[in-house]
């Protein structure tokens, strides 16, 4: 079977944080129709998060056997919990922006900002673990 999780994991880098930049927009703007395509991105860079965090876990031992050192394993635990975590963290934001529809609170849409910026950050990190896996520790790659 194909790898799945390198196919999947660059979805939710790129659709997470333009939908932040896209609310960001709408908000300064005051264009309702952003708003709504930066849910829609949201929406689906959650899913594709999961997905990345499902198809990772059923390529985990296979990942484990071709690391090229002892030294990839901590790193290799570390970007699966990160990824689980992150997970959990922009679901519970998916879940909290949907809140915010129905509200016009500036102090909540900055913490949804603050939160979504940290948790960006997290993504971020984490995808740069997954390469040091890959092209520092030989992840995934058959010999």
């Amino acid at each position: 079977m194909a790898p799945l999780h390198p196919a999947t994991v660059h979805f939710p880098i790129v659709l997470l944080p333009t939908a932040l930049v896209l609310d960001w927009a709408a908000r300064w703007w005051k264009k309702p129709d952003i708003a709504l395509a930066s849910l829609f991105l949201l929406s689906a860079g959650v899913a594709f998060l999961w997905i990345a965090v499902l198809t990772g876990q059923l390529e985990y031992t296979a990942a484990e056997a071709t690391l090229s050192n002892g030294k990839g394993l901590p790193v290799l635990v570390l970007h699966s919990r990160l990824g689980y975590l992150l997970s959990v963290v922009w679901s519970g934001l998916l879940l909290g922006r949907l809140a915010l529809l129905k509200r016009s609170n500036s102090r909540l849409f900055l913490l949804y900002f603050v939160l979504s910026a940290m948790a960006c950050w997290i993504l971020f990190l984490n995808a740069y673990l997954g390469g040091v896996l890959v092209y520092q520790h030989g992840a995934g790659i058959r010999r």
